[in-house]
């Protein structure tokens, strides 16, 4: 039996997913209001708001230029341009902004109140690797989660890092969002 999310096609993991990291954390923001976790955050200073550039860029490069670039995709070349703009925006909000909304600015930032970065940082990444499972998963479930627990969590290592570091969002955004794009666009190429 796959581990694939197959029901009714797309629109049923998309719709979990929005339910999941969007409105689950919504009730449980207005059911724990009277013990708010703030975030900690440093003066703002050039440094603190463009020194994940250089990480981020490293990143980017491994992600594109490297022998540990994904392999591409032909998605490009099968649909028209608004199409593709849609749908990497789409793709984009849904997955990157979600995603890093929840696990990193939300849920992290919750377990590190209660157990430090490190525990947080790694515990985030299982869990959105453990995510990644059931909508990428091929049903052999030893390999998917080698799988997840490679690409994914290590991936959630370096976001968890860059979050706990900086408190910043578009680094998260950044990497996320060009990882998840960097099929479609290395294919137009």
């Amino acid at each position: 039996m796959a581990l694939r999310w197959s029901v009714g096609g797309e629109p049923a993991p998309t719709a979990l997913k929005l339910a999941l990291l969007a409105a689950v954390p919504t009730a449980l923001f207005w059911w724990s209001r009277r013990d708010p976790v703030t975030l900690v955050r440093e003066p703002s200073t050039a440094w603190r708001r463009y020194g994940p550039a250089a990480p981020v860029a490293a990143w980017l490069v491994l992600s594109y230029a490297s022998p540990l670039a994904p392999p591409t995709s032909d998605f490009a070349a099968t649909v028209d341009t608004l199409t593709l703009v849609v749908t990497v925006v789409v793709v984009f909000l849904v997955n990157a902004l979600l995603e890093e909304v929840f696990y990193r600015r939300w849920l992290q930032t919750r377990w590190e109140h209660l157990l430090g970065p490190w525990p947080a940082i790694v515990l985030s990444s299982l869990l959105w690797a453990s995510w990644h499972i059931g909508i990428q998963g091929t049903g052999d479930l030893p390999r998917d989660l080698a799988s997840a627990f490679v690409n994914q969590g290590v991936q959630g290592l370096f976001l968890g890092y860059l979050w706990s570091r900086y408190r910043l969002m578009w680094p998260l955004l950044v990497v996320h969002g060009a990882v998840n794009a960097a099929p479609i666009l290395l294919g137009m190429v």
